[in-house]
C-alpha cells in the first residue's frame, strides 16, 4: 500500500504542478510587443549572434505570450514486447514565440539557440514522430502557406510577412478554437535526430504537415545549423513526461533507451538527442577536426578529457539548466585530468575551447 501512495503522489504532482506551466518568468507590463521586437532585430546589419542573443534576453525575461504558458498534452505510444506503452508529455501550444496574446512574433532561430532555451525552460524539441503526434492531437490544423523561394526568404522582413498571413489564417478560427489550443501546420520544425551528428553543424527540419496530413518537408539535414527561413519554427517540449500513466522520466531517457525509443522515434535509439548549442564555429570541418574524448563516460567524477588535433585552453562545464558549473582556465594542452568528485549526480555538458572553436559532449556523473 504505501508503494501504491508513493506512485500516486509522484503522479499527483507530476499532473498538477510545473509540468503543464512554461518555466519562465511573468512578462512584464513593458515589455516589446511582437512588431516592436521585429523592428528591433530588423536591421540587416545585425549578427546573428546579436540577434539570438536578444531572443534569448526577451524568451529568459518571460516576453513570451500568456496562452504560451499553458502546456498541452501529447500522448505517443508503440507496441514493444507485444504490449502498448505510452509516453505523456507536454508542449507549448505553437511555435515559440516574443511578445503578446495578440501581437507576437514567431521567431526562427538557429538549433543552438532553441537548445539554450530549451535547458533554460527544462525543455527539449521534438522529433519526427513526435511532430505527426502533435499535428494529429493538434485542434487546430492549418494549411502551410508557403512563400515562394528567394533570396530573402531567411531575413526578418519575410519572418514578419509569413507572420502576418500566419495570423490572418488564425483570426477566423479563435471564436470555435481560442489562443491556447494545440496549433499544428504553421511552420516545419527543428527535430531532434540521429542525423544532427551524421554530418557536422547541421539543422534537422521536419513537417508543415498539411491538413491530409501528409508533410510538405521529409526529415533533412541539408542545411547548415546557422541557417533559418521564415518557414522553420521552434517548438519546446517539456523533458519531463509520463511513461504508462505511473513511471516519471524525460524524453531524453525513452530516446536513448535501447527498447523504449519507439515511443518516440522512427529512427532507433536517438544516443545524442540535442543540439551541440555551445558550437559557435561556420566551419564545417571543425567539428572533425575537434575531435574530444572524454574517458570514462559515465564517470564517478574523476575524467580525461582530450583533443585529438588542437590544443585546448579553457574548459567549462554546464548542467542541464544551462547554469556553469565549473570552469578552468589552463595552459595549452591535449589532454588534462580533471578532477569533480564533488559534482552531484547527473547530466553534463563540457565544452573545450581551443584557438580554433569550441566543441561540446555531453558527460554523466554517475556515483
Amino acid at each position: 500500500m504505501k508503494k501504491l501512495y508513493s506512485v500516486v503522489l509522484v503522479v499527483l504532482f507530476y499532473l498538477n504542478a510545473s509540468a503543464q506551466i512554461l518555466n519562465l518568468p511573468p512578462r512584464q507590463s513593458n515589455a516589446l510587443s511582437g512588431k516592436q521586437f521585429e523592428a528591433t532585430i530588423s536591421s540587416p546589419s545585425l549578427s546573428l549572434t546579436t540577434r539570438e542573443n536578444m531572443i534569448y534576453t526577451q524568451v529568459s525575461t518571460g516576453n513570451v505570450p500568456d496562452f504560451y504558458r499553458h502546456l498541452k498534452s501529447v500522448a505517443s505510444s508503440a507496441v514493444i514486447n507485444s504490449q502498448t506503452q505510452t509516453v505523456v508529455y507536454y508542449v507549448i501550444p505553437d511555435m515559440l514565440a516574443i511578445g503578446h496574446d495578440t501581437d507576437y512574433f514567431l521567431c526562427p532561430m538557429s538549433p543552438m539557440l532553441a537548445t539554450k532555451i530549451g535547458n533554460l525552460t527544462g525543455c527539449t524539441l521534438p522529433t519526427r514522430k513526435m511532430v505527426d503526434d502533435i499535428w494529429t492531437t493538434a485542434t487546430v490544423k492549418l494549411a502551410p502557406q508557403p512563400i515562394p523561394p528567394s533570396s530573402q526568404m531567411s531575413t526578418v522582413p519575410v519572418f514578419a510577412t509569413h507572420d502576418s498571413m500566419v495570423w490572418t489564417q488564425r483570426q477566423p478560427l479563435l471564436a470555435a478554437h481560442p489562443l491556447g489550443e494545440l496549433v499544428s501546420g504553421d511552420k516545419k520544425d527543428v527535430v531532434i535526430s540521429n542525423l544532427i551528428y551524421s554530418t557536422a553543424n547541421r539543422v534537422c527540419i521536419y513537417g508543415w504537415i498539411q491538413t491530409n496530413g501528409s508533410p510538405i518537408q521529409p526529415l533533412t539535414n541539408v542545411h547548415a545549423d546557422t541557417y533559418m527561413d521564415y518557414s522553420h519554427g521552434i517548438r519546446l517540449v517539456q523533458d519531463t513526461c509520463m511513461l504508462d500513466g505511473t513511471t516519471v522520466t524525460t524524453i531524453q531517457n525513452v530516446l536513448e533507451s535501447s527498447t523504449l525509443n519507439p515511443i518516440l522515434s522512427d529512427e532507433g535509439t536517438i544516443s545524442q538527442p540535442w543540439y551541440p548549442y555551445f558550437a559557435t564555429s561556420t566551419n564545417e570541418q571543425l567539428a572533425d577536426d575537434l575531435q574530444m574524448l572524454i574517458y570514462p563516460n559515465p564517470s564517478k567524477g574523476k575524467f580525461q578529457v582530450s583533443s585529438f588535433k588542437y590544443q585546448i585552453t579553457e574548459i567549462e562545464m554546464y548542467n542541464v539548466c544551462g547554469e556553469k558549473v565549473y570552469q578552468s582556465i589552463i595552459p595549452r594542452i591535449n589532454n588534462s585530468i580533471i578532477d569533480l568528485n564533488e559534482m552531484m549526480s547527473g547530466i553534463y555538458f563540457l565544452s573545450l575551447k581551443t584557438e580554433q572553436g569550441i566543441i561540446t559532449q555531453k558527460l554523466i556523473i554517475n556515483k
